[in-house]
């Protein structure tokens, strides 16, 4: 079995993999962990990007509205949807998403997120 700080460096080179133009090596890596993940929300919105980096935002949305729910609307996951509102041009709700999600202010690392979101597209 496998320690956490193996698990998260194997899901920094999902994340990398999805960043770097590496989808397939990112999606093995998920795929794995899978195996061993449960109720991993961080896996969720990778699983995501490793779709809307490829321009299947349909794809992407579906798995993030899904984590959403499970996840009580996590606020880096409201975050994230809101990234692929922006990439399909849905800009009033991701809009809408990132002031929600900076003003509950839950999450520091979201309210950065959203916060550059908003600096850059708005």
């Amino acid at each position: 079995m496998l320690e956490q700080h193996q698990i998260q460096r194997l899901l920094d080179i999902a994340f990398v993999g999805c960043q770097q133009g590496r989808t397939g090596l990112a999606r093995r890596v998920i795929d794995g962990l899978d195996l061993l993940l449960e109720d991993s929300l961080e896996l969720e919105i990778c699983r995501a990007m490793s779709f809307y980096t490829v321009n299947d935002f349909g794809r992407a949305r579906e798995i993030l509205e899904t984590a959403a729910d499970k996840f009580a609307h996590d606020p880096m996951c409201i975050t994230h949807l809101a990234l692929v509102d922006i990439l399909e041009g849905e800009t009033a709700k991701a809009r809408e998403r990132l002031d929600g999600v900076i003003a509950q202010n839950k999450d520091a690392e979201a309210v950065q997120l959203a916060s550059s979101l908003v600096a850059e597209h708005f």
